[in-house]
């Protein structure tokens, strides 16, 4: 039994050693390709309607919107609001330095006072001469009555007083005329230059100032404290919320495609891009606001490209406390719709941007067919105008 066990583990010793020497000979053995399935896939032409819409998000802004500058040169001293902040017509939303100008307009307003005041008591003591001249008039008048009536007395006497009553009424009735067509007063060209005193320093307060010139909202900002600004350099862009559009920035598909007609559909705030049409959003063709030269991309007078932008009117069954100035809003902007028109799957169109075509199945044999044109987009059919017809069987790529 012992021998029997000896013999064994010897085999057993055997038969590893020459497993482990040939081992290293072997060579490494290929794993086998996987089977691939070469069946194509099949498409159909289909006949239907069809709608071509993108998803985009803009922004409500004012439909005017105005750019204001200072027309005079300096250092800004003072900027009073920042984008988004509410004004009302009046207020003084930038400021140079005008501490000078300030003093001496508010000296020429105390100069021009104290004329007005000077030529209101000239023209009362005008009024107090004419009103005297009157009187005299009239007291002479009477005068020369009497001396009529007393005529009946000496023939030398009554002359002399009727004479002298005659005399004093042509002198009082000249005086009268004098005083009436006297001049106001010598202080009239004093008020006047004072006047223009005063218009000429606020005027020049006015260029070292940004005044609002309605109520409004600051769409952007360009100044700074301390930092020096050019005259008739844009330093404010403002908008009038009275009336507010959603702006889209330029597309190319979309200048291709939209027109007088097209729609577009709020998608309410917090709500999914479901096909809700329930706030229409009418385009705007050729809507310009002051800031905007015209939709699309513009080259400005540097040189330097411009993105413009495409204007859809709010719907008006929306809230507008859920659209104010800034407020991002996605549109859901229908390109074109048809009723009837043949449809087929884009993985189908082989070719590139100049030349596309399909390859139509006819039993066992292939037909190579031409896309004249691609007409409306949707996510899984496009239009196409080729020798094609419905349920045709195009060959996939």
């Amino acid at each position: 039994m012992r021998n029997a066990i000896h013999w064994l583990f010897a085999v057993i010793l055997f038969v590893l050693a020459s497993c482990s020497g040939t081992g290293r000979n072997l060579p490494t053995p290929t794993p086998l390709p996987p089977v691939i399935n070469q069946e194509k896939i099949i498409f159909e032409v289909e006949r239907g309607p069809i709608t071509s819409q993108r998803i985009i998000t803009g922004e409500v802004m004012p439909s005017r919107q105005d750019q204001l500058f200072f027309r005079d040169t300096g250092y800004v001293t003072r900027v009073s609001v920042k984008p988004g902040d509410a004004f009302k017509k009046g207020d003084v939303l930038g400021e140079m330095q005008v501490d000078d100008l300030l003093d001496q307009l508010q000296q020429a307003r105390l100069d021009l006072e104290v004329s007005r005041q000077n030529l209101a008591a000239e023209k009362l003591k005008q009024a107090y001469e004419i009103q005297k001249a009157e009187a005299d008039v009239v007291i002479a008048q009477s005068r020369l009555e009497l001396a009529e009536k007393r005529a009946g007395g000496s023939a030398d006497e009554a002359a002399a007083n009727l004479k002298i009553a005659q005399e004093e009424l042509k002198v009082v009735q000249a005086w009268l005329e004098v005083v009436r067509a006297e001049n106001a007063s010598s202080m009239e060209p004093v008020v006047q230059r004072n006047e223009l005193s005063v218009e000429r320093l606020e005027r020049l307060v006015a260029d070292r100032q940004v005044i609002a010139p309605y109520d409004g909202i600051v769409l952007g900002s360009y100044l700074s404290v301390g930092n020096q600004t050019s005259a008739f350099d844009p330093v404010f862009l403002i908008g009038d919320p009275a009336e507010l559009v959603i702006a889209i920035g330029y597309d190319y598909e979309l200048s291709q495609m939209l027109n007088p007609e097209s729609l577009a559909y709020v998608i309410r705030p917090g709500s999914e891009e479901s096909d809700d049409r329930s706030y229409p959003a009418k385009f705007i063709p050729e809507f310009l606001p002051v800031s905007q030269p015209k939709q699309g991309v513009s080259t400005t007078d540097e040189g330097d490209l411009s993105l413009n932008y495409y204007y859809f009117a709010l719907p008006e069954n929306l809230p507008p406390e859920e659209l104010p100035v800034g407020q991002a809003v996605k549109l859901r902007v229908i390109l074109g719709e048809k009723e009837d028109t043949l449809l087929l799957h884009p993985a189908a169109i082989r070719g590139n941007d100049q030349f596309k075509f399909v390859i139509v199945l006819e039993g066992d044999q292939h037909r190579r067919v031409e896309v004249v044109e691609i007409g409306l987009k949707s996510g899984l059919a496009w239009e196409v105008k080729a020798d094609l017809k419905e349920g045709d069987q195009v060959l996939g790529p």
